[in-house]
């Protein structure tokens, strides 16, 4: 098997053979089916769609060897988008340019070229995060709830303690 997702309380954690990531599930903003241009209509694409509230703190937490893969995987939705005429070709090149985060941390090589390609994913579609759709057993749709199922109950969980840690203070 290639791909194998993990949810636990605090996190989602995608497996590859090349590597994984993980993402709190307080850093992300929104999970979606995300729609490319083909042609003159909008279609969904094959991946699952994730957007994140900042790159600071995902930066480490992916290793090299996964970034280059992805770079990779995702360079389709890339073509696609230079096919319709929504970005420059160079655009759709691999940019081994540092990386800077806004925290001011500099990034670089693959896991550099990986956060740039995000940034001009996330431009066009709305997303920084592809979960090829294919590493599934079940709907798109029925995924994403569950995604959002496991967000909603972390942020319950933190909004919990926040006003425990509230009335101990008062």
């Amino acid at each position: 098997q290639q791909y194998c997702l993990g949810l636990t309380d605090d996190k989602l954690f995608y497996y590859h053979r090349q590597g994984k990531w993980s993402i709190s599930w307080s850093n992300i903003q929104l999970v979606h089916h995300p729609k490319g241009n083909d042609g003159l209509e909008q279609r969904d694409i094959n991946f699952i769609g994730i957007k994140l509230r900042s790159y600071d703190c995902e930066t480490n937490t992916i290793s090299p060897r996964l970034a280059n893969h992805l770079l990779h995987e995702q360079n389709n939705l890339l073509i696609l988008a230079f096919q319709n005429n929504e970005i420059e070709v160079e655009q759709t090149q691999i940019n081994l340019a540092p990386f800077k985060t806004s925290s001011g941390q500099e990034i670089t090589g693959p896991i550099a070229a990986w956060l740039h390609q995000m940034k001009i994913l996330r431009r066009i579609y709305g997303y920084d995060l592809y979960i090829p759709i294919n590493c599934f057993n079940s709907p798109a749709d029925q995924i994403i709830s569950l995604f959002k199922k496991n967000q909603q109950r972390a942020i319950s969980s933190i909004n919990d303690i926040k006003l425990y840690q509230n009335n101990i203070n008062d």
